[in-house]
């Protein structure tokens, strides 16, 4: 009897095998004869893929593989990880012009944008190479040096291959950490030095960090140190190595972009605001030196991150008092390059911060509030200068209860009624409203200052809509059309529109209103709406459980497209990781390659973004 049943279940496995077999042929024969929407059918076969994997790879029946091109390429970049398997078996069996084509291929699709016409191939697919990583490692020494970086960049954006990689710094460490630096080998060297290093920008693991942190010490040279010192902050908080040792690198334009020392110092004061004293001053010294004059380095940024800083100490206010007050004086003179009277403003705006009470500080900035506006001066690269006004206001807002004593309700009204009604939008007009909202709770005028505010505005602003929520508080709201919202978010063409994340990020104050629309969204029938209500979700960051339980519903849909995007949006969900982990948990062990890995990256993410969530509550210390 026992024989009999197992008899059954193997017959009735067949059959179902043979079912889906069948299946993938019609759904194959289809897809040959032009019909488009058999790929939305394809794409979901998972563990079939293979079968599908090895008739792109084998068209026309031949025996020997070759890569594919075409409508073909199109559909193996769609089915993911799960096509992996079959390339990782062929690759080998590629003659040298196919072999190149697919190293390209699979170097391209890890970058921000992969050209495929039917849109499939999104951002972040790197990681589904992870099944070629054996493959990939086994093909390296024998490679030549070109594709020897194609395939260290694959690893390295896959999140595989990292004992190659590690091996591969050490050894190019090793190759041109010494010898005569003027020899054209040795430049060559230092070039092949310089691309692992930003090859491992692209995924950097925690076992060679300490290497690249010595690098950036003690490397004979300067362009070597400037690149493993880039390098080394940008995947490690380090405030007090970066202290020590910015003020010693030259900046350096690299392939991770232009970095320089007074940047990152920028940049870790404005991120890092509970820095020990000590290391605040180590980097605001390294700012200080540039003062205002350094047309390389924005006055209002240099102005907005001395302003935002909560930690002095007697060195600080000492060149505040002995640099910085002095700007305020007519007698100082300041290029017209410059423009005087933004760089008196930014000046004062420090001074405020640092001393509330100083009565020429507060005048000065009362004197440039009222003043007319004058007609705006662009700086290096075309760059335009902030408004002073708006510097003025700025500054008023970051002391509140002088501003209170000081400002004239009426005097700020009116020239916010003027500002808005010559010039809606601009800089002051933006500043002024926020500042007004800042000093009274009820006024609406604020409100109609800043709707219709643009993301770009905001930005030059060194504000986010976070920022202008947290200002207006409860008032956020009222800043959003519900009708046109409504309207709005309900249309298919506005939810599949992926151009604009920072349009979902200013509706976050009525979230809750268009959460259900987005739930009508998610049962479309319609891939790409399903799609687009998912990242609505995701760029609304309304960190929620209901959010977290519409993205876990999703994980059941049968498209993988829409699984896969699900879980990448649940890995920004920090907060909702306990009613997540364990359906991610499951995913780790689904047949689908390109849910599992999708899985693996997530739960990945969600720790790191606890990690520094805990971070960011303690105060930083020295190392």
């Amino acid at each position: 009897m026992l024989n009999l049943i197992c008899c059954v279940i193997v017959t009735i496995s067949q059959a179902v095998e043979t079912h889906h077999h069948q299946e993938v042929d019609a759904l194959w024969v289809r897809w040959e004869n032009g019909d488009a929407a058999a790929m939305d059918s394809l794409i979901s076969m998972g563990p079939l893929a293979r079968k599908l994997g090895h008739q792109l790879l084998h068209s026309g029946h031949n025996e020997e593989p070759s890569f594919p091109t075409g409508r073909n390429l199109e559909l193996l970049s769609a089915l993911l990880a799960d096509a992996m398997p079959e390339l990782a078996t062929a690759l080998p069996e590629f003659d040298e012009a196919d072999r190149e084509e697919c190293l390209i291929f699979l170097e391209g699709i890890g970058g921000d944008v992969l050209q495929c016409d039917h849109g499939r191939c999104r951002s972040g697919q790197g990681r589904f190479a992870r099944p070629l990583a054996d493959v990939l490692v086994n093909m390296y020494d024998s490679a030549d040096g070109w594709h020897q970086e194609l395939i260290l960049r694959i690893l390295a954006k896959a999140g595989a291959g990292s004992e190659l990689r590690v091996a591969e710094l050490n050894r190019g460490i090793s190759e041109c950490y010494f010898g005569d630096t003027s020899t054209v080998e040795a430049d060559e060297d230092f070039g092949r030095l310089r691309g692992l290093l930003e090859i491992f920008g692209l995924g950097p693991e925690p076992a060679v960090a300490n290497r690249i942190r010595s690098i950036a010490v003690f490397h004979p040279n300067v362009s070597i140190r400037n690149r493993a010192l880039v390098l080394y902050l940008s995947s490690q908080n380090d405030p007090v190595f970066a202290a020590s040792y910015l003020d010693d690198i030259e900046s350096e334009e690299t392939g991770l972009g232009e970095v320089s020392p007074r940047r990152y110092a920028m940049e870790t004061l404005l991120t890092c605001k509970t820095l020990p004293k000590s290391i605040s001053n180590q980097l605001l010294k390294i700012l200080y030196r540039a003062s205002f004059e350094d047309v390389s380095l924005d006055i209002s940024d240099l102005c907005e991150v001395i302003c935002r800083c909560e930690s002095f100490d007697v060195d600080s206010m000492r060149f505040v008092d002995c640099k910085i007050r002095e700007l305020l004086s007519d007698n100082t003179m300041i290029e017209e390059s410059l423009r005087p009277s933004l760089v008196r403003a930014c000046a004062a705006a420090v001074v405020l911060r640092c001393y509330p009470e100083d009565e020429i500080a507060a005048a000065y900035l009362l004197r440039i509030l009222s003043s007319e506006q004058i007609e705006p001066l662009y700086g290096p690269k075309g760059s335009q200068f902030r408004d002073p006004r708006a510097e003025a206001a700025r500054a008023f807002r970051r002391v509140p209860a002088l501003a209170q004593r000081l400002l004239n309700l009426k005097l700020v009204n009116d020239l916010l009624e003027s500002e808005l009604s010559e010039r809606p939008g601009s800089d002051f007009c933006i500043e002024c409203a926020l500042l007004l909202a800042t000093l009274d709770s009820k006024n609406a005028l604020c409100i109609e200052a800043i709707r219709g505010t643009d993301e770009s505005t905001l930005v030059r602003l060194s504000d986010s809509w976070a920022e202008v929520q947290r200002i207006l508080g409860d008032r956020a709201s009222k800043l959003i059309d519900s009708e046109k919202v409504t309207k709005q978010v309900r249309s298919n063409e506005f939810v599949t529109d992926s151009s604009n994340p920072w349009a979902w990020e200013r509706l976050q104050p009525v979230a809750s209103d268009i959460i259900p629309l987005l739930k009508n969204h998610l049962d479309s029938p319609n891939t790409e709406i399903r799609l687009g209500a998912i990242r609505a979700l995701r760029h609304l960051k309304a960190n929620s459980d209901i959010t977290a339980q519409l993205l876990m519903q999703c994980m059941n849909d049968e498209s993988i497209e829409i699984k896969i995007a699900a879980i990448d949006a649940l890995a920004d969900l920090p907060a909702s990781a306990d009613l997540s982990a364990p359906q991610l948990q499951l995913m780790l062990d689904s047949d689908y390659l390109s849910i599992s890995i999708s899985a693996e990256m997530a739960i990945s993410q969600i720790r790191r973004l606890r990690d520094a969530e805990k971070e960011s509550s303690q105060p930083c210390s020295a190392h």
